[in-house]
């Protein structure tokens, strides 16, 4: 969620604290059931058991009596199981959530000094913890949790000054100074033991740090323009959650800093996308921001995206969902703070509130994730318009792209982003507004998606990740500057060891490592001009790489080399696993990833994945159930997708195939151990392919 500043009221848009009255507890989440249930104990997590992996909607909204009609909207699609409300709910009101059966989440920032901060903004009392904890046990019993952390790290009102105000220079300096704020915030929702603890970052570098403390659920936010793609907060919400135990979601966010206002009176294709590509990418919740403003309590019916959500809410109870794949898993270093580079940016930087410089190794980074979600990159965007003529008011009174005084702890910390364009449509953010609603306008071209180039198959963890969840993967892959201590070394060579495979890069790699890597890497930088993939010809390519000799006695292959012979990249087998090694440092090349670095990962990669597709790109992922496979497809262009989709078959290679939004039969065929459909998308839209395999 974003906080509108300035002088919204001459722009037609609610204030401040009207906006936040709506969208900072007007939240719908869907919950689902994991097997943590089995570990943590069901009574004490609350998102509801189901075998069948349904979701388990919970609307967040403040109830009040003029908004009961939504109440009993919402319970008639018979899909809501959780409402989340703000502290100062009325009593009559939780018993109206306790009347319908529904769990109750409070939205309430445990951090003192940011709740502090937050509420005197609003003009309103500052909440006693305590009190309202103790209020909504009076009423609820054990039968609601607690939103402890609500996008600390990026939110405009809540954002910690602390954090702005240090600066600090260094990666592991940075990492200490948000541990320490997440400490604060765990000290006082520690003190309430018994109750279930939620929370909800703004960027994917925060997950991690947010598990690790001891949070029951991670939410990242998405889908406006001040925040990063869907996909890699799917794939470090979901590792950091199997990493550390707990469960994730995604919270989609209505407000767009490009018209300076939320999208729930336009077309909804945009947030349909995004609702069931994560459900099917495996997440334990879901919400969206502003769930009071998707019913027209005027005309008593839901707008195009609330009749969105409940055709989303009653598949989701009638369509079951099987184990997302993923057998690939990023390693990165603990202190990384890396987010989706916008493309926008002229200079790279990690640690969103720090923005300190890149270390060696990032680029790598981003050339994997760019590769792996091609367009992700252009999520962030508050400039889809070009140039606008006036910037009052702004995007977002604080994003990456944009701070202004109100939360700038010092005047040079005051900043605003170049568009991408000199020239633009518009005079100002409200009549970008204006024109959307009086054309109806879909959204999603001005909002894209980034698709996927292997499938959503990946999760992303740090290198603290224990043998144990580092064993559930079929591929590891270590980016950036990750520190091959002793430790971690040992847990990948038993892995190898035991049949898994790791990828890595000089950088990471090093004189020391050929137990692992099976080569001898000097510590020295040669120039290439080309390089070539085993017999194929030579690739003109510039690039730095170590060089390098096969340790004695290694089982190694060169799979590229130079033309001077030196190895570029090896496979080392070790047992019953392999190493791959590159010898360009961190992956990188002349601009981005090293072409014989990307070959590498295709070339193993494609032997991994449970699903691919022929034709323009796409976002897709695959679940397994028994003797189901279900794959899910968004179409992120503007034009009929048509093209062939190919499943590994588990016992055979008969299957019967249906798409689940339609009912329409699909005509299958084998082709190998694949069996194979042919498919076609509408423009920005969603298709799911459920597979029986007979």
């Amino acid at each position: 969620m974003k906080s509108p500043g300035g002088t919204p009221e001459a722009h037609g848009l609610p204030t401040r604290r009207q906006f936040f009255e709506t969208a900072m507890v007007g939240t719908v989440s869907i919950c689902a059931a994991t097997s943590r249930d089995t570990l943590l104990g069901e009574t004490t997590r609350g998102i509801h058991r189901n075998p069948v992996r349904s979701l388990n909607i919970v609307y967040e909204m403040m109830p009040t009596p003029e908004r009961l009609p939504i109440l009993d909207w919402i319970a008639e699609g018979g899909w809501c199981s959780h409402v989340s409300c703000r502290p100062e709910v009325t009593d009559a009101m939780l018993l109206e959530v306790r009347k319908r059966g529904w769990r109750a989440i409070v939205t309430m920032l445990a951090h003192p000094g940011t709740r502090a901060r937050q509420w005197t903004s609003w003009n309103l009392p500052v909440p006693d913890v305590a009190a309202v904890l103790a209020r909504y046990k009076r009423y609820l019993g054990d039968n609601f949790a607690w939103e402890v952390f609500t996008e600390d790290d990026s939110a405009g009102v809540a954002f910690p000054q602390v954090l702005l105000r240090e600066q600090p220079k260094t990666y592991d300096s940075a990492k200490v100074l948000f541990d320490a704020y997440i400490a604060e915030v765990m000290k006082v929702a520690n003190a309430h033991r018994g109750t279930e603890k939620w929370g909800r970052p703004g960027y994917a570098s925060g997950v991690h740090l947010l598990a690790a403390q001891g949070l029951d659920c991670i939410l990242v936010e998405r889908a406006n323009d001040d925040v990063e793609d869907l996909q890699t907060a799917i794939a470090f919400a979901r590792g950091a959650a199997r990493q550390f135990g707990c469960k994730w979601g995604i919270d989609f966010s209505l407000w767009w800093g490009v018209i300076y206002g939320c999208v729930h009176n336009l077309p909804a294709l945009f947030h349909k996308r995004n609702f069931y590509m994560t459900y099917f990418a495996g997440a334990d919740a879901v919400s969206i921001e502003g769930g009071d403003l998707l019913y027209d309590l005027q005309n008593k019916k839901p707008n195009l995206l609330g009749q969105t959500l409940d055709e989303f809410g009653r598949f989701t109870r009638r369509v079951p969902r099987g184990e997302v794949e993923t057998p690939v898993t990023v390693v990165l270093p603990e202190n990384h703070g890396w987010i989706t580079p916008p493309y926008w940016r002229t200079t790279c930087e990690a640690w969103n509130y720090a923005r300190i410089p890149y270390q060696q190794g990032y680029r790598g980074v981003d050339a994997f994730f760019s590769m792996a979600y091609p367009g992700s990159t252009y999520a962030m965007d508050p400039f889809p318009f070009g140039r606008y003529r006036s910037e009052n008011p702004p995007a977002s009174p604080f994003a990456l792209s944009c701070v202004t005084p109100e939360f700038a702890p010092r005047p040079d910390d005051v900043y605003k982003a170049e568009p991408t364009l000199p020239f633009g449509r518009y005079l100002d953010r409200k009549q970008a507004h204006e024109d959307l609603l009086q054309r109806g306008a879909e959204t999603s071209p001005y909002r894209p998606m980034g698709n996927t180039h292997w499938g959503d198959i990946i999760d992303v963890l740090t290198a603290s990740a224990a043998e144990d969840v580092l064993r559930r993967y079929k591929l590891v892959v270590l980016l950036g500057p990750v520190r091959l201590d002793e430790a971690l070394k040992a847990r990948l060579e038993k892995y190898v060891k035991n049949g898994g495979t790791v990828l890595v890069a000089a950088g990471v790699v090093g004189p020391d490592d050929h137990a692992l890597c099976g080569m001898e890497i000097l510590p020295e930088l040669w120039a290439g001009a080309a390089w070539r993939w085993k017999d194929e010809p030579y690739v003109r390519e510039a690039f730095r790489y170590c060089p390098a000799k096969v340790a004695s006695g290694a089982d190694v292959q060169i799979l590229a080399q130079a033309p001077d012979g030196n190895p570029l990249v090896t496979c080392h087998r070790l047992e019953k696993g392999r190493v791959y090694t590159c010898a360009a440092p961190w992956f990188e090349g002349d601009l981005a990833m090293m072409g014989a670095a990307a070959r590498l990962f295709e070339e193993v990669i494609k032997t991994m994945q449970p699903t691919t597709i022929e034709g323009l790109p796409l976002h897709w992922t695959t679940a397994r159930r028994d003797n189901e496979v279900t794959v899910a497809l968004a179409n992120n262009n503007d034009v009929e997708w048509k093209g062939r989709v190919s499943v590994r078959a588990l016992d055979g290679c008969t299957a019967d195939c249906r798409e689940l939004l339609t009912g329409e039969p699909i005509a299958t065929q084998c082709m190998g151990s694949h069996v194979v459909c042919n498919v076609s998308l509408p423009p920005f839209d969603v298709r799911v392919l459920l597979w029986t395999l007979l």
